[in-house]
């Protein structure tokens, strides 16, 4: 069900985000959620570097602007949310307007680069260490790692054969 013009479609879309929330196959890494402009290049770049080591953070990417946002950030998205990290302060001041409660990190990066681009990857790394104050990336890797002995198995149903 890609499109919904109906109600019940609506209330199966919100129920299912609602359990994406707390998925338990999600891991128990930390869940950041990466905000700029149109969530293009900015953000999925910083999703990508907090993915990868050090930080190997569960990441999400959107964008802040309505028009040119390909994916919104929405309630589902920050209420799933550990950290969020936006790329200009008027972003972090919109959401602190708005009432959220989440830790939010401003690296003070502007609409200057491409997705990927090198310098943009290092800029993220450097900026999200020094204004993370406090967070001691090692002891976040051995709490997630002293959790995931807490994690969920699958189990998978047989099909049986049918003739």
């Amino acid at each position: 069900m890609l499109f919904t013009n109906g109600t019940e479609g609506s209330l199966m879309v919100s129920m299912n985000k609602l359990y994406n929330l707390k998925n338990p196959f999600q891991g128990t890494a930390k869940k950041v959620l990466c905000l700029c402009s149109a969530g293009l290049l900015r953000s999925p770049t910083a999703a990508l570097v907090l993915s990868s080591e050090p930080f190997n953070f569960n990441t999400r990417a959107a964008g802040v602007n309505d028009e040119y946002a390909l994916i919104t950030v929405d309630e589902a998205l920050l209420a799933w949310a550990d950290e969020i990290v936006v790329m200009e302060i008027y972003m972090k001041m919109d959401l602190l307007d708005k009432g959220c409660k989440k830790p939010i990190i401003c690296l003070d990066i502007k609409d200057d680069f491409d997705y990927r681009d090198p310098v943009l990857v290092e800029l993220i790394k450097m900026k999200y260490k020094e204004k993370s104050k406090g967070v001691d990336i090692v002891q976040t890797k051995r709490l997630n790692d002293s959790k995931a002995d807490k994690k969920p198995n699958r189990v998978r149903a047989k099909r049986s054969k049918t003739s």
